[in-house]
C-alpha cells in the first residue's frame, strides 16, 4: 500500500486471520456435503486471499480444495476478458467461490462472473475480504469479512506483505 497518513487502518492481521477463519467456517458448514470446494481467486490480493483460505479450510476440514487464477483488468473490467488458469469446461457440475479482497461497486465481481457463464456449475458464489456497501452492479457477496459502508470518496486497500493482511480505509 502506498504511504499515505490519510489512510486509516480498519483490520489488522490478527483481525484479517479471525475473519478469514469465520468465513472458511461458513464455507465449510455450507458445503458440508460436497466432496470438493473450487476457489477462484482474482488476482493479485484475491488470489493470495484464497491461497490463504485454501491454508485454513484444509486446516479445519477434510475437503478437497481446487485453488485457480482469475485474471482481469480491474481498471478496464467491462473491455477485459476474464481469464482461468484452467479450462472453464472442468468446473461444470463444481461448487465454486470467487474471491476477491474488496468488493467495491460490484463491477470486477460482475465481469468475472462471464467465463461460468456457458457451463453449468453446481453452485457460484462469492467471497470478499471487506464489502463495501456503495454498488453500481447488482452483485451481492455471499461471505464477507467486514461490510462496511463508506462515502463514494473513500476507498479500501487491502495490503499484504509477508502473508499478512491488513485493511485500510483511505
Amino acid at each position: 500500500m502506498e504511504s499515505n497518513k490519510s489512510c486509516k487502518l480498519i483490520l489488522d492481521s490478527h483481525n484479517c486471520i479471525q475473519k478469514m477463519k469465520r468465513m472458511a467456517l461458513q464455507i465449510l458448514e455450507d458445503h458440508y456435503s460436497e466432496r470438493k470446494i473450487v476457489l477462484i481467486g482474482i488476482e493479485e490480493r484475491g488470489y493470495e486471499l484464497a491461497q490463504r483460505l485454501n491454508d485454513i479450510l484444509l486446516e479445519l476440514g477434510d475437503k478437497s480444495i481446487e485453488l485457480i487464477r482469475l485474471s482481469i483488468n480491474k481498471k478496464l473490467s467491462d473491455q477485459s476478458v476474464a481469464k482461468l488458469d484452467t479450462d472453464v469446461n472442468k468446473l461444470t457440475g463444481e461448487s465454486i467461490i470467487i474471491v476477491d479482497d474488496v468488493a467495491n461497486t460490484g463491477r470486477v465481481l460482475t465481469y468475472s462472473l462471464k467465463p461460468f457463464l456457458n457451463i453449468r456449475p453446481k453452485q457460484l458464489r462469492t467471497l470478499a475480504l471487506v464489502d463495501r456497501k456503495h454498488k453500481l452492479f447488482p452483485v451481492s457477496v455471499d461471505y464477507v469479512g467486514l461490510s462496511l459502508s463508506t462515502t463514494m470518496k473513500e476507498h479500501i486497500e487491502v495490503s499484504v506483505q509477508d502473508g499478512a493482511f491488513n485493511a485500510y480505509l483511505c
